[in-house]
């Protein structure tokens, strides 16, 4: 059986992201891969929400998970 390749971001989280406010108050943010769909912590701007995000994929990537 044939295995299809993995997609390109398969998945450090690199592109595609999509950043969203995530209360009321201002500058709360979500990154979410859209990739596989995991979301990162709640952060203050966009650039940092990405950063948090990836910065967990990394730490779970030495754990080895």
């Amino acid at each position: 059986m044939a295995r299809e390749s993995p997609m390109f971001w398969e998945c450090d989280h690199h592109y595609p992201i999509e950043v969203v406010r995530v209360s009321t108050l201002e500058g709360d943010r979500r990154a979410r891969c859209l990739g596989c769909g995991a979301c990162g912590p709640e952060r203050a701007g966009s650039e940092e929400a990405m950063l948090a995000l990836r910065a967990e994929a990394r730490y779970r990537g030495k754990l080895g998970a």
